[in-house]
């Protein structure tokens, strides 16, 4: 594979360590179904994912960088789990 900017991801181009963007990489596949970050140039960069989706990664990127800080993570008092299935409530 060559090194064009179309072959890149976005932590290259911004210098994110390897091991952050492995996990903001795993993030991503375990919570919104993205099988890489890679930009790929084509329709397969697209998918549509839910908000809860989106909220879900965030808050497991959240927690590795709190995690990585050697912090824990303070719970919200009355935050319901995200929904899975927003049709059957």
């Amino acid at each position: 594979m060559t090194d064009t900017p179309e072959a890149r991801s976005a932590s290259e181009e911004q210098d994110i360590p390897p091991s952050r963007d492995a996990a903001l990489e795993r993030i991503a596949n375990r919570h919104m179904g993205f099988d890489t970050l890679r930009t790929r140039i084509g329709p397969i960069d697209f998918r549509e994912v839910a908000v809860w989706e989106v909220k879900d990664a965030l808050e497991a990127a959240y927690q590795a960088g709190l995690d990585a800080a050697g912090s824990t993570r303070v719970a919200a008092p009355n935050q319901p789990k995200s929904p899975r299935n927003p049709s059957a409530q």
